[in-house]
């Protein structure tokens, strides 16, 4: 799929465990970028 940069998974994991207390907040912006990258493979 694609290679991890030094320290992106940590990174990864704090915005997760922050979107997770406000998943009904980031919810429409992450489906969007995922759209975004979707559209974009």
């Amino acid at each position: 799929m694609y290679k991890y940069l030094p320290g992106l998974d940590i990174i990864i994991l704090k915005i997760l465990l922050i979107a997770k207390e406000k998943i009904g907040f980031f919810l429409p912006f992450i489906l969007i970028v995922i759209n975004a990258v979707i559209l974009q493979n």
